[in-house]
């Protein structure tokens, strides 16, 4: 058994760890958790023992990416549907989707959009206290409600803020 395969075999709970941590919503998904294993066995056969960064770190990064490159290209694990602004309405000759959007631009629709796709890809626990701050919730009832700090709900919606802002390009 070569160096990769050693790295490989003594790390495979690591994947599904990463799935059950970061992609909540895709744990009971057998195919996820197979895309996860793909990215521990890159993260095998590229790590640099002589950089000084440990294994786990270096692979959880690589797992996580690998989880998000399968979430872009397989449209099973997509949230929402595309259609297309330019269709006729279904039962009308001259209306379009792009018609019907009352008082917004269709970039604003396209921006809300992607908005509702990067809070799904959130951690459950993550999206619950972004819902409880979305209905006016002050950080210490949020806490109080789930049995954790106020600091620690901070913690959390700063981690989120964070992510959105990473998977939206700002």
């Amino acid at each position: 058994m070569n160096d990769t395969e050693a790295l490989f075999n003594e790390n495979v709970r690591l994947a599904s760890w990463v799935v059950v941590k970061q992609f909540p919503q895709f744990a009971a998904d057998e195919d996820f958790h197979q895309e996860a294993q793909i990215g521990l066995w890159k993260a095998s056969k590229a790590f640099d023992p002589n950089k000084k960064v440990k294994f786990a770190s270096f692979a959880v990064t690589c797992i996580r990416n690998a989880c998000l490159m399968a979430i872009r290209r397989n449209s099973r694990y997509a949230r929402l549907s595309v259609v297309s602004f330019d269709e006729l309405l279904p039962g009308t000759e001259n209306i379009t989707f792009a018609d019907t959007i009352p008082d917004h631009s269709i970039g604003d629709l396209l921006g809300e959009c992607a908005i509702r796709e990067a809070f799904f890809m959130l951690p459950k626990r993550e999206r619950k206290i972004i819902e409880y701050i979305v209905e006016g919730r002050n950080q210490a009832e949020i806490g109080q409600e789930l049995g954790i700090s106020q600091s620690y709900v901070s913690r959390i919606v700063r981690s989120a803020r964070q992510k959105l802002e990473c998977e939206l390009g700002k």
